[in-house]
């Protein structure tokens, strides 16, 4: 039997999952610009570090990695801003039919 999911606005710290397959990591935020999206497991508030699975427009370039999402919060492209979904609940990654998978 799985783990039920984690309530929404809570995520694992930075290498937290790493023993957990990658079909079932649970991915907390999602941000996206235009046809870019980032997915994020992990999180360290502290220095904002975060891992994730970035795709930015191309599925066959997407893989899983370790992003900054205060650079990422920071963007601003010619007024257009990267966005969080506040909406979207906790989901496990093959459930999130992400980009390239």
């Amino acid at each position: 039997m799985r783990a039920p999911l984690p309530r929404p606005g809570t995520s694992p710290a930075v290498h937290a999952t790493k023993e957990i397959e990658t079909a079932e990591k649970v991915l907390h935020r999602r941000y996206w610009i235009g046809s870019c999206q980032w997915w994020i497991a992990e999180y360290d508030p502290a220095t904002g570090l975060a891992y994730g699975y970035p795709c930015l427009g191309d599925p066959a370039g997407a893989e899983w990695g370790y992003l900054d999402l205060n650079d990422l919060e920071a963007i601003d492209h010619g007024g257009r801003i990267v966005r969080r979904d506040l909406h979207r609940p906790p989901t496990r990654a093959h459930d999130a039919h992400l980009p390239g998978t």
